[in-house]
């Protein structure tokens, strides 16, 4: 957990040693580097996962679970909004030159993509189970005097011709965190909001829409590996992450005695994931760079 510009010597150092690696993302600074980051992995045989916190949700993996069931059939449409407040202004460290997050030569090409818009991409990839091959973006700035991205909106096409949008910014005066996915399928939908996460709604082509509750009825051995206290009781943010470290650690220790790990502990973000982050962050950079033309992302 450290300024974006470390992270793949960091990384490369520890996985050398003989470390397993938790790594905040984005996952390095340039694709090559992440594509040579998926191939040290490879070669040392140790674990990875990135810090795509929010994929260790209950309700989060209980949708991706649904999705992979075929619960609302084939994907035709995704959407993610991601709607921040908090550089709805010039901030004093900005004004100073003290915020490194708005320094390129170690936040990376765009402080938007990589700081959050990577969170609205994995999350929707992770639930689905696919990647977007393609992808359009309008890439700025709109705060008064800032050099660093605080906006974008991105349109993506999929390998099955499903759709998807994004709407990320943390330049939306009074805006508090907004993450949030809509899914659509054939037989139906699925929407989720971080700020109600004990909550995923269901949309069922014929029936009433209902709402699936973190430790309630109904939920599959996926949303109850992700949850550890009883309904009512509220689970959050540091617990999604907590999920991710326990489900790590596991992984670690079954390699270390030989045990045959449980399938729902390997849904953690891995290095791959990452990789592809870092694909999607300079495709929508040369798309902004095209006045918008489409790109293809280089997923691995």
């Amino acid at each position: 957990m450290t300024p974006n510009n470390s992270h793949y010597a960091l990384a490369c150092q520890a996985l050398e040693a003989g470390l397993h690696v938790f790594c905040e993302k984005p996952l390095t600074m340039t694709e090559q580097e992440a594509v040579e980051l998926v191939a040290l992995v490879k070669r040392t045989g140790k674990r990875f996962c990135v810090a795509y916190g929010y994929s260790g949700y209950a309700m989060v993996r209980q949708a991706r679970d649904m999705v992979a069931s075929g619960d609302i059939g084939d994907i035709t449409m995704v959407q993610s909004n991601y709607v921040q407040g908090h550089l709805a202004e010039l901030t004093e460290a900005e004004r100073n030159g003290n915020n490194w997050h708005m320094d390129p030569s170690i936040a990376g090409p765009s402080l938007i993509l990589g700081d959050i818009a990577t969170h609205s991409y994995h999350l929707t990839s992770y639930v689905i189970g696919m990647e977007a091959n393609e992808l359009a973006a309008d890439v700025t700035s709109v705060v008064e005097g800032r050099a660093a991205d605080d906006y974008c909106g991105i349109l993506l096409r999929y390998p099955n011709k499903a759709r998807g949008v994004f709407w990320v910014t943390q330049a939306a005066a009074g805006g508090v965190h907004g993450l949030s996915f809509t899914v659509y399928g054939t037989k139906g939908g699925l929407e989720w909001h971080q700020e109600q996460p004990n909550e995923l709604i269901v949309r069922p082509i014929d029936k009433p829409a209902y709402i699936l509750t973190k430790g309630g009825n109904g939920l599959s051995a996926a949303g109850r590996h992700g949850g550890h206290v009883a309904i009512g009781h509220p689970e959050g943010y540091r617990e999604a992450f907590a999920n991710l470290y326990l489900d790590f650690a596991s992984n670690i220790i079954d390699d270390m005695t030989g045990t045959r790990p449980d399938p729902l502990t390997l849904w953690n973000p891995t290095v791959e994931d990452g990789a592809n982050g870092m694909a999607f962050v300079y495709a929508a950079v040369r798309s902004r760079d095209n006045e918008g033309l489409w790109e293809t992302l280089k997923t691995v």
